[in-house]
């Protein structure tokens, strides 16, 4: 099949179209046989009355973002989530075939009246062991944060749990790679010993600097997938996640802690230095590899 695909300069759809039988062609031409939309936000990109099959792939849908609201300020900068969702369930409801990729997404699309397939993802395996081959990782005193995407990271959060422990562990510090969003400015001015912030990062680079890690650290409250954990966790890096569904549903955590309890995350947090795990996790599963052939199977009867 030739697939009109919307997602461009991403890796996610070169990592697994060199194994699909099908064929990818950025942006569609004449000769295309269906249309493929990587995310949800890239619709206004795909033009209407084409006739042609249209599969989507959700990450997530961010139904629950008054949770992450701490203030007025907050509640205003994300009001315009509602309209953008009922925006999104609109467009969803025009595709041939959703893809979610994980059953916690499948399941909200479910409560509004979406009905999807779902295809777990895949986490960039391949490409991190091409960079850590030769590699001399140095294990160091870190905890990192890392944001691919900006959406409620709650950064904030970790500096609240890193002001608890600072004065406790001396030797240890405290690592954010962004993008923040609009936290970046408050975080910035926060005067707290030890931490780092980089607002991007090159990819390899970032790589070597999760390897060099401790512990990897993920409090959000809403995920459809989380590929840094996963990527953590390939590595050998432990990893303490909030208690939501999808962190039980992949297994990436080596500790989960009650979410939105600072007490628990601080205990999570101390329990992971005294007991690491220091054990590499890599999914024959959740491979580029894999994810192409269960995509070529979920589209083979699309018409």
């Amino acid at each position: 099949m030739r697939l009109a695909s919307y997602f461009p300069n991403d890796p996610i759809l070169e990592l697994f179209t060199k194994y699909s039988k099908h064929e990818f062609i950025e942006n569609g031409d004449d000769k295309c046989d269906a249309i493929l939309c990587m995310s949800v936000t890239q619709f206004r990109r795909i033009p209407r009355d084409t006739g042609l099959p249209l599969i989507v792939h959700c990450w997530d849908i961010a139904t629950n973002w008054r949770s992450w609201c701490r203030n007025e300020s907050d509640y205003a900068k994300n009001v315009h989530r509602d309209s953008d969702i009922a925006n999104q369930l609109h467009l969803l409801a025009e595709a041939d075939l959703v893809i979610a990729c994980s059953d916690h997404t499948g399941s909200v699309l479910h409560t509004m009246g979406i009905k999807s397939t779902t295809l777990h993802n895949f986490y960039y395996g391949e490409e991190i062991d091409k960079v850590l081959d030769g590699y001399e990782v140095k294990k160091k005193n870190r905890i990192i944060q890392v944001s691919r995407y900006a959406l409620n990271k709650r950064f904030h959060v970790t500096l609240k749990m890193w002001t608890k422990i600072q004065d406790k562990y001396p030797d240890w510090e405290l690592v954010f790679v962004g993008p923040y969003g609009d936290c970046y400015d408050e975080l910035k001015g926060t005067c707290v010993p030890r931490v780092e912030m980089h607002l991007d990062m090159d990819r390899t680079k970032l790589i070597k600097m999760i390897a060099d890690s401790n512990i990897l650290v993920a409090p959000s409250l809403n995920e459809g997938y989380g590929l840094t954990p996963l990527e953590a966790r390939h590595m050998g890096v432990d990893t303490v996640c909030s208690d939501e569904p999808w962190t039980h549903e992949f297994g990436y955590a080596n500790r989960v802690f009650e979410s939105d309890n600072l007490d628990a995350y601080v205990q999570a947090i101390e329990d992971t230095i005294a007991r690491p795990a220091n054990f590499s996790e890599k999914s024959s599963e959740m491979t580029p590899e894999s994810y192409a052939k269960r995509f070529d199977a979920l589209i083979k009867e699309i018409k």
